[in-house]
């Protein structure tokens, strides 16, 4: 009997404008070649109505966020298959983000614009604070002090104090709204896309532009960062994702898709 690991190959998804979380474990542990389909595990319905706006696996991938269009966040328990505790959020979240050692979780709200933290042992809110940033996007940095928030509505982007939320200080990379960022490994550097459709790569501590990536002619809707730091991915409105070298700045492979790519993300290993 094959045997699968769900903490190290799980994706999960968001069917549609629906009230169904689907998600599905990777390739078997023992098959050198994971090229085959997912393998559905479990489907999770939300309660009434509610569908779900956002969702992001914990950093173990143990525990998986769902923020609901009720103002709930569900925390579940990957592995048991079931709730481990649902939280209040007090509107609707459409970002959240788990700090890397999974101890908190944070969540951008639209229509209230405030970035709210909460403790996941109790379930108690941390910090509430506003924000200008619309349709908020977040990213903690790997050392777990700060975050980063951007978003629709501002070209300026925030690093924020992890245990009260207190802006700490900002860079300004574009002239034009920011619609996705991420860190790199060390939490030194951070990458950010923005309506311009540029890919910028930035010094957090200095707001010096390291490298300018072009190609996109749309803006690019998602970012990641490869474990090693030397790959970015970008998806755009484009239907194209691109990889590129982030010491040269150099293109290295451009996919072409039938739809808009809203997601892009590396296997650990850099292969996929």
């Amino acid at each position: 009997m094959r045997r699968y690991s769900l903490s190290s190959t799980a994706v999960a998804g968001i069917m549609g404008f629906a009230s169904t979380i689907a998600y599905w474990g990777g390739a078997a542990e023992q098959d050198p070649k994971p090229v085959r389909p997912p393998i559905l595990k479990e489907k999770l319905l939300l309660e009434g109505d509610s569908y779900a706006r956002s969702i992001v696996f914990s950093p173990d991938g143990r525990l998986l966020a769902i923020a609901a269009d009720s103002g709930t966040i569900t925390i579940w328990d990957v592995p048991a298959g079931k709730e481990k505790r649902k939280i209040q959020a007090g509107g609707k979240v459409e970002a959240m983000a788990w700090q890397p050692n999974g101890r908190r979780l944070v969540g951008a709200m639209y229509e209230e614009k405030k970035i709210r933290c909460w403790d996941l042992e109790s379930g108690k809110e941390v910090f509430s604070v506003e924000t200008k940033a619309k349709i908020p996007k977040l990213a903690y940095n790997p050392d777990g002090k700060e975050f980063a928030v951007a978003g629709f509505g501002t070209a300026t982007i925030e690093f924020r104090d992890a245990e009260k939320g207190i802006v700490r200080r900002t860079i300004h990379p574009h002239r034009s709204p920011v619609t996705a960022i991420a860190f790199f490994p060390g939490g030194k550097t951070l990458a950010s896309a923005a309506i311009d459709q540029t890919i910028k790569i930035s010094d957090v501590s200095s707001d010096v532009v390291v490298i300018t990536l072009k190609g996109h002619e749309m803006p690019a809707q998602a970012i990641c960062i490869s474990a090693s730091g030397k790959l970015l991915a970008s998806a755009s409105l484009d239907k194209k994702v691109k990889i590129w070298d982030t010491k040269s700045g150099e293109l290295l492979r451009t996919i072409t898709l039938s739809h808009n790519a809203k997601k892009v993300a590396f296997c650990p290993d850099e292969k996929w």
